[in-house]
């Protein structure tokens, strides 16, 4: 097992043997501390951490980070996971680990430790900037701090509390939930599962066949296909919701409020009635009605309109 927490001590006890003895030592351990910071974590304080394992094209990847950061993860074409990671301070380390140990990993591992719990938030950040085969699956939990994933196509899955999550262009099974945190999809086309409590729920350009979205009073917005035979389910307790169809799509909408209101602007054949027709309820198809379309409300707004 390749830990960071071994290096990172190791890097404090010889630090002041000079800058060669450092690049000598911590070369000998497969880790190289970089001197000077670069990119995303160039602004905060501490030392740069940086490791590169060889790995198969599909791999798990998993990254624990209950202190919070940020954390972005990008997809890229070659066979190995390529990690710059950044703790705030000593007070925290960072362990990495493979599976198997040697030869190509497929399972690979982050997680960041506190060694000092007393430490402030701040004291206990850490930084992740990871690249990944694109067809790596994913699994992050980053309590706090904003989350980036990019170029993904396996499945993915964030956990978070209070940060923002952005999945991009992602393929797979993708499964978000955060308390707080505003959650965006941009040009998903596989499954996709996302929950909040307060924060909204924006898809972008979505092509996915098979979208649940939950929410307790944020707010949601979609724009995007309704793939043929896709089934939509969007529900938000007290939040509004905005939903854009393209007129070309074949839906079959029903919409659902007990003391908000519906406001369609799709021109709807109305098909048999699923439920006592009321003004909170809105049912029809427009085209075909092949993909299903379920928008579910309990005091918010729901807003379906029309694009070209």
């Amino acid at each position: 097992m390749a830990m960071f927490n071994k290096k990172w001590c190791a890097s404090q006890r010889i630090s002041v043997l000079g800058r060669r003895a450092v690049r000598t030592v911590l070369g000998r351990c497969g880790l190289v501390l970089l001197l000077v910071p670069s990119g995303l974590l160039g602004a905060a304080a501490g030392n740069q951490l940086e490791k590169t394992i060889q790995c198969i094209p599909t791999p798990r990847i998993s990254i624990s980070n209950p202190p919070g950061g940020v954390v972005v993860v990008r997809g890229w074409d070659k066979s190995e996971v390529h990690a710059v990671c950044l703790p705030a301070t000593p007070k925290v380390t960072i362990d990495c680990d493979q599976v198997p140990a040697r030869g190509d990993a497929e399972k690979v591992r982050f997680t960041t430790q506190v060694l000092d719990t007393q430490a402030g938030s701040q004291e206990k950040t850490v930084n992740y900037e990871i690249d990944i085969p694109s067809g790596a699956s994913l699994e992050i939990y980053n309590p706090s701090g904003s989350v980036t994933v990019e170029r993904v196509s396996g499945d993915d899955g964030v956990e978070s509390v209070s940060g923002s999550v952005s999945v991009r262009d992602g393929a797979g099974h993708t499964s978000v939930t955060s308390l707080s945190g505003a959650i965006e999809l941009i040009r998903p086309t596989g499954r996709v599962e996302a929950t909040s409590i307060t924060g909204d729920l924006r898809f972008t350009a979505s092509e996915s066949a098979n979208v649940h979205a939950q929410t307790t009073s944020g707010a949601i917005f979609f724009d995007g296909d309704f793939v043929p035979l896709g089934e939509y389910v969007l529900s938000s307790y007290g939040g509004n919701m905005d939903v854009a169809c393209p007129t070309s799509d074949s839906v079959e909408l029903r919409a659902r409020t007990v003391r908000g209101k519906v406001n369609n602007e799709l021109r709807l054949k109305h098909a048999q009635p699923r439920s006592p027709s009321a003004p909170g309820n809105g049912f029809g198809v427009q085209n075909q009605g092949d993909a299903t379309v379920e928008l579910k409300s309990y005091s918010g707004t729901i807003h379906v309109h029309s694009r070209p």
